[in-house]
């Protein structure tokens, strides 16, 4: 994730800044408006950290985030894809559930509905 798209999406980001940040306050985070110096000048002033701290700090957020967000979205595309642990059953016929993208294990295991 670059920081173009933190800035570009602060309303959202900020709940997440002031997760790993919690001493910055509403207004602090109103102030900084997704600037990205403006934020580490606010964590330095908060926190008491160097410069070089804040900065590194900053960046191990940033790809923090974009791991989650590449977590999340490979999550999302297996769950809708229709394949993998999040497919759901084809179809029920009375109390049998025939699931097309299930191992024979899985379907083994699913057995009848009670």
């Amino acid at each position: 994730m670059d920081w173009n798209r933190v800035e570009g999406n602060w309303k959202q980001t900020k709940g997440k800044v002031k997760e790993k940040w919690g001493q910055l306050t509403d207004d602090d985070l109103t102030t900084i408006n997704g600037k990205r110096d403006q934020l580490e000048g606010k964590i330095q002033e908060r926190y008491g950290l160097a410069k070089d701290m804040v900065r590194k700090d900053v960046d191990d957020w940033l790809k923090a985030q974009d791991k989650a967000a590449k977590i999340a979205s490979s999550t999302r595309d297996e769950r809708y894809s229709g394949d993998g642990p999040w497919a759901r059953p084809r179809a029920v016929l009375g109390t049998r559930i025939v699931a097309h993208s299930l191992s024979a294990k899985q379907q083994h295991s699913v057995g009848e509905c009670p």
